[in-house]
């Protein structure tokens, strides 16, 4: 009799609110955004050794702020540009207890063209931002996934006003994984700064 009590508690659980069950859903890993928000995204500058920000503020994200600029803005997506991303929803994140926004891509500067949405990181990514988001795109002869990466760096948040020496509001980082055309695979990383639409 006490078995059956259980399993129609778990399954009262598991059809209904997972809240009531003791089940905590984890935080966003930043609090700043929300998983419903639409963000415009502006690209102040290639973070580099030249970069008027402080870069590298963490281990986890290091190997983003040293991306080797190999994009050369031939997807229209470079310092002065602007995106826009809608949030989704969230996911969780692969190593830290806190959940990730997954975005769509909604507007891209030119040349790219959004082909399709999709929400799946491309093979060997590692997630480890803010807000993450992908879509598949055509710029010129070349078609592939785009995805991107926000990651929160300064200390007075994502929506604060740049001060150089300082860490940038975000690092903002950018993966081209091409299906076809002349292209090859690169990879960008940006200052940036985020606004709410």
């Amino acid at each position: 009799m006490v078995c059956s009590k259980v399993a129609v508690a778990l399954q009262v659980c598991l059809a209904g609110s997972l809240v009531g069950c003791g089940v905590v859903e984890p935080r966003l890993c930043d609090d700043d955004v929300s998983a419903g928000g639409r963000y415009g995204v502006s690209l102040i500058e290639l973070q580099d050794d030249m970069s008027m920000f402080r870069s590298n503020p963490g281990a986890t994200t290091a190997a983003y702020y040293k991306a080797s600029g190999s994009c050369s803005g031939r997807d229209g997506v470079l310092p002065g540009s602007t995106l826009v991303l809608q949030g989704e929803g969230k996911f969780l994140h692969s190593s830290r207890a806190c959940s990730i926004v997954r975005a769509r891509i909604e507007e891209l500067p030119s040349p790219s063209t959004i082909e399709g949405a999709r929400t799946d990181a491309p093979s060997g990514l590692a997630v480890q931002a803010a807000i993450f988001a992908t879509a598949d795109v055509v710029f010129g002869e070349c078609r592939g996934q785009m995805a991107i990466e926000i990651f929160g760096a300064s200390a007075n948040g994502p929506f604060s006003t740049p001060v150089p020496g300082d860490y940038p509001p975000v690092g903002f980082y950018r993966l081209f994984v091409p299906s076809e055309g002349p292209c090859s695979i690169c990879e960008d990383n940006f200052a940036g700064r985020l606004t709410r639409d």
